[in-house]
């Protein structure tokens, strides 16, 4: 490798920022690798018919949460970081608000969804198992909003590497 690359990448290496993307993309990679690998693991335990159940199981709750994201963490952690970056705490509590607002919204859907999650199998040429079971993976979609605050403020504090770990 030549000098000049290298003492670029040691200069990269030095900024927080830099670090930070590196380690979230090494962990998204061990957490891609690890989803492959639970796969094929699913796979072997369940047998085909119980993998399949599993996947229609999983692509349907997947087909339902569809309605129930606004955008809201994303654009939760956009303008966050620039109320915090500015010191704006009106902005700040705007921002959050804005987020506790969009998750009731989200949450109110998800209800709805769980309670007629078999329904909308069955209407759509599903079984009512596939439905039923598909609650399970909404409730803990529905859930997931504690988790995103949490992720969010630790993206905030830079604690890059606790986030992909606990990810």
């Amino acid at each position: 490798m030549p000098q000049s690359l290298r003492n670029r990448l040691l200069l990269l290496s030095r900024m927080p920022f830099v670090r930070g993307v590196a380690t979230f993309q090494a962990g998204t990679i061990v957490m891609t690798a690890t989803g492959f690998v639970s796969s094929v693991a699913y796979a072997r335990l369940l047998g085909l018919h119980d993998f399949g159940i599993y996947a229609a199981v999983t692509a349907f709750a997947g087909l339902l949460t569809l309605f129930t994201s606004y955008g809201q963490e994303t654009a939760t952690i956009t303008f966050l970081s620039e109320a915090v970056g500015r010191r704006d705490k009106h902005a700040i509590g705007l921002v959050l608000r804005y987020f506790l607002q969009a998750t009731l919204v989200s949450t109110c859907v998800y209800i709805l969804l769980l309670l007629l999650a078999p329904y909308i199998a069955a209407v759509t040429g599903s079984s009512v198992q596939i439905g039923l079971l598909a609650r399970l993976v909404l409730l803990n979609a529905m859930l997931q909003p504690v988790n995103v605050l949490l992720f969010i403020a630790l993206q905030m504090e830079r604690r890059i590497a606790l986030v992909a770990f606990l990810e």
